[in-house]
């Protein structure tokens, strides 16, 4: 019995659809589902949104307040 044919996906499309998983573990992935990827995987708008990291905000301060109230802030 022959083993059917692979389908040839491009890897972007394949690489969204799989719910944007690093190109190791997409590659491991599409084999089980006898898939062959085209073409090289860039990194898409999700991806480094996601590594990203905030920038750390100081919760305390330097300064003294000079009369009560003075450090409060009201977004309008």
């Amino acid at each position: 019995m022959q083993k059917p044919k692979a389908v040839k996906v491009e890897i972007n499309d394949a690489h969204n659809k799989f719910g944007d998983p690093c190109e190791e573990i997409l590659r491991h992935s599409v084999k089980a589902f006898n898939i062959e990827l085209m073409g090289k995987l860039p990194s898409c708008e999700g991806c480094v949104r996601s590594k990203t990291k905030q920038k750390k905000v100081s919760h305390t301060t330097e300064t003294k307040e000079s009369f009560i109230g003075d450090r409060s802030d009201v977004d309008q």
